[in-house]
């Protein structure tokens, strides 16, 4: 007999981190919920809140699913999951590990079904290696079925023949869409019963997000349930015969990333609800819509729904910001669908600390000891449409009386962001290049002339306003020609502060090559001509700044030196799991002195790593924040700041007043106080680069190999995976697994990434290095395995550790000078959509600091010992000055 909770709270708030999975489970007779954080932590915890256990991951990695099931038959529900680390797990009831098995070659698992009961138990697992494994109630493998793609859905159900269970098997070959495959097979042959494209059920621009088994056409069989996105909430069901059971598309509810997600309410009623973004909709087993409540862009998004059929409750599990709050929906009452909810748990102590700190950073004075910079962080926009307006990256918000009032430092706002295209001819390319200068990009228009162009820039100049211009991209480089380029910038000499290019990084382009041998001396020669602003911003995902930056053609342009003045680097970390490489690459190219600026740039789908399993959506600005704090922390002065609809107040005017208050000073290279070492890339392993890199979103590139590199298992199929032990993220910045890697933790300091020929510069100081093609070590010119060469990473970053002022374990962290006798340590929790209240471990060396406080609270640090323990809020920051 399963016992519902009577009286349940409004919202549970269990003691566990964020959540980002939940599953129903029955034990003790009592109804309760499994709950798996990012990094694998999972727990047990019932419902009135109380965390029975919670065990901590034995190697962190994203743990992407998990199952509750009896494993044993003891009536209890046990937990199983799958992991990015490549293994499954299977605890009992009470907590105990029952046991793990690891794939015998390296993988990615991200899928987990299981079928049969008790000792016929059997667990089928599969992710990026074209394997579904099959394990026993043991753990013990039985075999395998090959597969083509990397799993994207694997479920259970009584799909073919009531009393069995089989599978459903949907695999991917393209990170966000494009099916490789999609059949049922058979649980015991492993044979096939019959495949479908599933373009039949769904645009092709659909991403499945989510997904559920029941009997929703009541003739004792199970069917599939999807829920996925692409301009509407989509959901479709089918059965083993393919035959569609319904489909339901949402009306006027497009949210930028925002994910499908949804579970059927049968037994209790013949309804199936789901959450896309804000808006909630209730459907029948028809597709009819009956309820639909919420807005777009606003409310609490979850990260699960559970359904608790004998305490006739939804959950709504987590959320996407970061929350271990179970929002409680109670079915039994009429109205259920709209009811509302105060924030609670996590997401309301991370909303409290941001109003905390904002307020503080609005009283913040200089201290005597700190003169103001006169250098002002640059903010770019890209809203055409509400050029002008100063409040555009605000989502509407105007800046605070107080904030405009901080006069610690500098913003500019440069808040009116175009994207024009030519209608010009391109016989002229076509003679120098050949027909590829043809290609265009499908989003634009190409409908203005040079003339309307450059007019539209003159009259920007005469109003006295700032703009910037996305003027190409890797698709087409020639939005705007060169010749109208040069027009601009006489026309708009004070005005033009930016020409932006994004992911522009196929060397073998003839396109790319004329860009850069013709386009890039052209501005460079106009901007110191007309003595402009204009800066060209280069917008790359993935590690480009570590890697494909350092190729033949691209160091040309961006470690000859020639362009230091004019380039600034910029990111497209979006659909990427190497953010913390193109974060170091930035910096090493700013403290190098190969460009005099970097640019972050904040957009709405920076949490999406792998996109159908990471959902953007985000309400809350902490994970922004964080990272654009890092960044000009490590002396980034430029921001494209995008508009984000989700923001709840104050959003960016956080970051706004961390610079205008003068807590974040716009950095000259010496005042970085937190530089460990360096790694130098020479010889850039090309064939390696383009394979693991530059694949862009395809999924089906795994090798046995993938882990045998300085730089391994880099590639999209690798997103949520654990970082090999010789891994230069794993040494040298801390980072445990390929996510969202935004805040790296760095307990040995930065060590910046840059090219080879600033080898002797390095020589010439106190500095250390290590040298690398990224794929291999490189000793007295020599490669060597990763294997053998993280040895060496880790012996020298300890080694340059122990002469750093300070160093810190389990916070994210910049030391800035302030002046002769001052430093700031900016302490930040690292949890980008896992946020949590963190201890930073200070470690005083070398020469101890007289005082230390709080610049915020006033606060004063007691530092009688080396060693000093400091507590970090979550999702927020803590800012340190010491006095030496």
């Amino acid at each position: 007999m399963v016992i519902p909770l009577s009286g349940a709270p409004k919202n549970i708030v269990p003691q566990t981190g964020a959540i980002r999975n939940c599953v129903r489970a029955v034990v003790s007779g009592e109804e309760m919920v499994y709950i798996s954080e990012e990094n694998g932590t999972v727990s047990l915890n019932n419902l009135a809140g109380k965390t029975l256990w919670r065990n901590m991951s034995d190697n962190p990695a994203v743990m992407f699913e998990i199952i509750a099931h009896d494993l044993d038959g003891d009536k209890q529900d046990d937990l199983l999951g799958v992991s990015g680390n490549g293994s499954v797990y299977a605890w009992k009831s009470d907590g105990k590990l029952l046991w793990k098995f690891t794939t015998p070659e390296i993988s990615r698992l991200s899928e987990i079904a299981v079928v049969g009961e008790d000792d016929e138990t059997r667990i089928f697992a599969g992710g990026n290696n074209f394997k579904i494994y099959e394990l026993d109630s043991n753990g013990n493998l039985l075999s395998f079925i090959p597969i083509k793609g990397t799993v994207r859905i694997l479920d259970a159900g009584y799909f073919v023949q009531n009393g069995k269970k089989d599978l459903f098997v949907l695999t991917y070959s393209h990170d966000k869409f494009r099916s490789e495959y999609m059949g049922f097979i058979d649980s015991v042959t492993k044979k096939e019963y019959r495949s479908s494209s599933i373009s039949k059920f769904v645009k092709n621009s659909t991403m499945i997000t989510d997904n559920t088994v029941a009997d929703i056409d009541n003739d004792g069989k199970d069917d599939v349930i999807l829920f996925g996105a692409s301009e509407t909430a989509e959901v479709v069901a089918f059965n083993a015969d393919f035959r569609k059971l319904l489909k339901f598309s949402g009306s006027k509810d497009k949210q930028r990333y925002a994910h499908t997600k949804g579970t059927v309410l049968s037994p209790l009623t013949n309804e199936i609800v789901f959450q896309y973004g804000g808006i909630r909709y209730l459907i029948d087993f028809k597709g009819k819509l009956l309820e639909k409540y919420g807005e777009r862009n606003k409310g609490v998004i979850f990260n699960n729904l559970v359904f608790m059929p004998d305490s006739k409750m939804l959950l709504g599990a987590g959320q996407v910001s970061g929350d271990n709050t179970l929002y409680v929906f109670n079915l039994g009452k009429s109205g259920w669908m709209s009811a509302s909810h105060e924030y609670d748990g996590l997401y309301a102590e991370v909303r409290d600390n941001l109003n905390k700190l904002y307020h503080q950073a609005l009283n913040f004075k200089l201290p005597a000891y700190q003169k103001k910079k006169e250098k002002p962080f640059i903010s770019l926009g890209l809203d055409g449409n509400k050029a002008g307006r100063k409040d555009v990256w605000l989502k509407g918000f105007v800046l605070d009386e107080e904030l405009e009032k901080l006069n610690g430092g500098n913003l500019l706002m440069v808040s009116t962001g175009v994207t024009f295209s030519e209608s010009t001819s391109r016989d002229d390319l076509v003679a120098a290049i050949g027909k590829d200068a043809l290609k265009k990009d499908k989003r634009m228009k190409y409908n203005m002339t040079p003339d309307e162009i450059v007019e539209w820039a003159r009259r920007q100049e005469e109003k006295g306003e700032p703009f910037q211009m996305w003027v190409g991209h890797g698709n087409d480089p020639f939005y705007v020609r060169i010749n109208t380029l040069e027009k601009i910038l006489e026309v708009a000499p004070k005005t033009c502060y930016g020409f932006i290019y994004a992911e522009m990084n196929g060397t073998s382009d003839p396109r790319i090559k004329y860009f850069v041998d013709e386009y890039i001396p052209r501005i460079a020669t106009a901007i110191r001509k007309n003595n402009s602003p204009t800066k060209v911003y280069f917008r790359y995902k993935n590690m480009f700044w570590a890697g494909d930056a350092h190729e033949e053609l691209w160091s040309r342009v961006f470690f000859s030196g020639k362009y230091s003045d004019i380039i600034v680097p910029s990111a497209e970390d979006t659909n990427n799991r190497l953010q913390d490489l193109n974060f170091t690459g930035r910096v090493g190219m700013y403290l190098s002195g190969y460009v005099g600026d970097y640019s972050m740039r904040l957009v709405d789908d920076n949490p999406t790593s792998w996109r159908p399993l990471s959902p953007g959506g985000q309400t809350s600005v902490s994970p922004y924040l964080r990272n654009a704090a890092l960044m000009a922390a490590y002396g980034c002065s430029h921001g494209v700041l995008f508009p984000i609809q989700y923001l709840e107040w104050p959003g960016y005017n956080i970051f706004f007043a961390l610079i205008k208050s003068g807590l974040i000073p716009m950095l000259n290279r010496d005042e970085i106080l937190s530089v460990n070492s360096w790694h130098l890339v020479k010889d850039i392993d090309v064939e390696y680069l383009e394979r693991v890199n530059n694949s862009g979103h395809n999924l089906t590139l795994y090798r046995t190999s993938d882990d045998d590199a300085v730089v391994g298992k880099a590639g999209v199929h690798w997103c949520g995976t654990s970082v090999t032990d010789y891994d230069y993220s794993k040494l040298s910045l801390g980072v445990d697994y390929r996510w969202l890697n935004f805040i790296p933790p760095m307990p040995y300091g930065i060590v910046p990434i840059t090219s080879y020929d600033y080898e002797d510069k390095i020589k010439k100081s106190d500095e250390k290095y290590v040298v690398s093609d990224l794929h291999h070590g490189i000793v007295n010119g020599k490669k060597i395995p990763a294997r053998e060469f993280g040895d060496i990473m880790l012996a020298t970053v300890k080694e340059c550790a122990k002469k750093l002022p300070i160093t810190v374990e389990g916070a994210s962290w910049s030391l800035y000078k302030i002046d002769a006798t001052h430093s700031r340590l900016l302490l930040i929790d690292p949890g980008y959509v896992s946020p949590s209240k963190v201890k930073a471990k200070v470690t005083l060396q070398n020469t101890k600091p007289r005082k230390a406080i709080d610049v915020l609270t006033g606060e004063k640090i007691k530092i009688d010992q080396n060693n000093v323990t400091i507590d970090v809020p979550a999702g927020s920051m803590r800012f340190i000055d010491f006095e030496y």
